[in-house]
């Protein structure tokens, strides 16, 4: 969030009843609120009308709403509620952004300094909520997203009745697949998870999610990767790299053999491994290696190939629910099945007068070849 965008966010003019900061709102506004609640049949009446049903419903909802917070969320408004109402400290968006949304709060000016607020008939609701029935709550809201960022890290996406399971089993819990994909769909903001079609996805990929699911159904024939609690727990956390003996090798060889530092060299196979896990080709591979190593000839492109091949075979993929081209192979050959789209990518060599590995269309030597001989 830009510091012009913080500002613009104080743009209300105080007033202590939640029907007056509704007020506020352009009509469209009032609409996506509404939307949120999933309240209908207002379209057809006028602002002050629509004003009026917010404020009554927002009360009403409050429970179900409070309901949905993460631990984070609920230490937060208790911390908030002891500050008589009035929270003067310069808050991370993210942090308030859930009351926000839902105009429980409300940001404005007060003799020129920017606060949060509670409106009093949401106060005075919040003064009688049963804080330690909530926190049980909220914890496992906080522990059902922390499975759901790591599940969805190593398969991409999954569906909801499959991640319950996973989730139950590793947390002897008997939670339903309706209700957990109503508590992540209400934190969808703040947790890098998208939902499409009862799957639970990545946020950053959503424009890839209706392709991705397509695949993963398209392979009826395997489970999903059976990954241990352990390693689903590591990967809820920020800069999760998946434990692959071939990224250490692949980072030692262009780190020997093109003298890159060890950084350097880390972030590439990173971002390689990123793209590999969403089905991303050699052309676009390639690109990525000439974009961050000065390549001389084509010869030291063929050099960089059989490292390329072994980190793609064994790097696990979201296509294949979770498996690397080599596991499938093997697991597939072992229940004696066909290896249709279990084989293992093999990787071109190319020559200067072949197409260029950028996917320009262009050979080699007048593309990219030039390009690294320059630099």
């Amino acid at each position: 969030m830009t510091q012009e965008e913080y500002n613009d966010l104080f743009s209300f003019y105080y007033e202590d009843h939640l029907v007056d900061m509704l007020s506020q709102f352009t009509k469209e506004d009032l609409n996506d609120i509404r939307k949120l609640y999933n309240i209908k049949g207002l379209s057809q009446l006028n602002k002050t009308q629509i004003v009026d049903i917010l404020s009554i419903e927002i009360i009403n909802h409050l429970d179900d709403i409070l309901g949905f917070m993460t631990e984070k969320q609920y230490y937060f408004l208790k911390e908030f509620l002891k500050s008589e109402n009035k929270y003067y400290s310069e808050l991370h968006f993210t942090k308030i952004y859930f009351f926000l949304k839902r105009c429980l709060m409300f940001p404005c000016l007060i003799d020129n300094k920017p606060i949060y607020y509670i409106p009093i008939e949401i106060k005075q609701h919040l003064d009688n909520i049963n804080f330690n029935a909530l926190e049980k709550k909220v914890k496992e809201n906080t522990l059902i997203l922390e499975y759901a960022k790591g599940i969805t890290k190593l398969y991409g996406a999954i569906d909801v009745l499959t991640f319950t399971n996973k989730l139950n089993k590793f947390t002897n819990s008997t939670f339903e697949p309706q209700s957990v994909l109503k508590i992540i769909e209400n934190q969808l903001d703040y947790n890098d998870l998208g939902t499409l079609d009862n799957y639970i996805g990545l946020h950053f990929i959503e424009n890839q999610l209706s392709r991705l699911i397509t695949m993963q159904k398209g392979r009826p024939d395997i489970e999903y990767y059976p990954f241990d609690k352990a390693t689903i727990l590591d990967a809820s956390i920020n800069g999760y790299v998946e434990d692959n003996p071939y990224f250490k090798k692949f980072m030692e060889f262009v780190c020997i053999r093109f003298n890159l530092p060890v950084k350097k060299a880390h972030q590439l196979a990173a971002e390689l491994m990123n793209k590999i896990k969403t089905n991303s080709g050699q052309n676009e591979l390639l690109q990525m290696i000439i974009d961050t190593i000065v390549i001389k000839d084509m010869s030291e492109v063929n050099e960089i190939l059989p490292h390329l091949q072994q980190l793609y075979n064994n790097t696990k993929q979201w296509s294949l629910k979770g498996y690397s081209p080599f596991e499938l192979k093997k697991f597939l050959t072992i229940k004696s099945e066909t290896l249709t789209n279990a084989k293992l990518i093999k990787f071109d060599k190319n020559g200067r007068n072949d197409p260029c590995p950028c996917g320009s269309g262009k050979k080699y030597k007048h593309c990219c070849l030039n390009k690294n001989k320059n630099n």
